[in-house]
């Protein structure tokens, strides 16, 4: 089970040294670190985003999914339910810590895997 961290900064002057903050305090350690690169637009929807595409190629049956807020990942409640949708099917755990109106969970998929 390995801990896997999405990272998005929303400009090109933004660092994801904060990001990086808030994993390090949720105890996170050594996470195999995804990081989108300046410039991918947050409208672009997450499951089009070139590191999603390759953090869920790379990712594993009961690996996690940490993000630092949720809105790093999504905007809107359809892409977080796409989003779910696909990490469920995978057997991927989501956590995202508080923050922008969001509540700290850890979100873990059940049942049989889907093939």
């Amino acid at each position: 089970m390995a801990n896997l961290a999405y990272k998005r900064g929303s400009t090109d002057q933004q660092s994801t040294a904060r990001q990086d903050l808030v994993l390090d305090e949720a105890g996170i350690e050594d996470p195999v670190a995804f990081e989108e690169e300046p410039g991918i637009f947050s409208s672009l929807h997450p499951l089009q985003r070139p590191t999603i595409r390759e953090l869920l190629t790379y990712a594993r049956p009961d690996d996690t999914v940490h993000v630092s807020e949720m809105f790093r990942l999504v905007r809107g409640n359809q892409h977080i339910l796409d989003v779910l949708d696909v990490l469920h099917r995978d057997r991927l755990a989501q956590h995202h810590s508080a923050g922008a109106g969001w509540k700290e969970r850890t979100i873990r998929p059940s049942g049989p895997r889907a093939e």
